[in-house]
């Protein structure tokens, strides 16, 4: 029991690693929506962020404090804040938020082409390090509990 219940704390705690992954995906997938609605839509991106319904939840926030009131860069930062990011992430989409709607189509599409190399770059370091940290995890949470009941007998 005591080996079981170690095995399965170790996964819960490996499966978390990958939320960043699952983070920065989304993240992908919402700014190639939005870079296709500045293209081809040309809409205000109150629009643009009112009519999303995808996964990437910051967006949903600002979207919704929009609703109440807020300007799109108020908003982006309420959006961002609920959410366990390191600072220099933070700062990366802080700053996207700040610069877009800023210029006219073409540098809005700039942005999002750039903000979208450093996200894959990004998504890509925390595959890496959620494949190596979850193994450590595993292994470490099952040794644990073999020791514990070695200590027990």
């Amino acid at each position: 029991m005591i080996l079981l219940t170690s095995g399965l704390t170790g996964l819960f705690l490996s499966h978390r690693l990958y939320e960043k992954v699952r983070f920065w995906e989304e993240w992908l997938t919402f700014l190639r929506q939005t870079e296709t609605q500045i293209r081809f839509g040309a809409r205000p991106l109150e629009e643009i962020f009112g009519d999303y319904r995808g996964g990437f939840l910051p967006a949903r926030y600002c979207a919704g404090a929009m609703e109440r009131g807020l300007s799109f860069h108020s908003a982006w930062e309420q959006g961002l804040k609920p959410f366990p990011l390191q600072e220099d992430e933070k700062a990366l989409l802080q700053k996207w938020g700040d610069e877009l709607g800023g210029s006219d189509t073409q540098g809005q599409m700039v942005l999002c082409s750039a903000m979208r190399a450093e996200a894959e770059e990004r998504k890509t370091k925390a595959r890496k390090e959620a494949v190596e940290k979850s193994r450590m995890i595993r292994t470490l949470s099952l040794c644990a509990g073999a020791a514990v009941i070695l200590l027990l007998l």
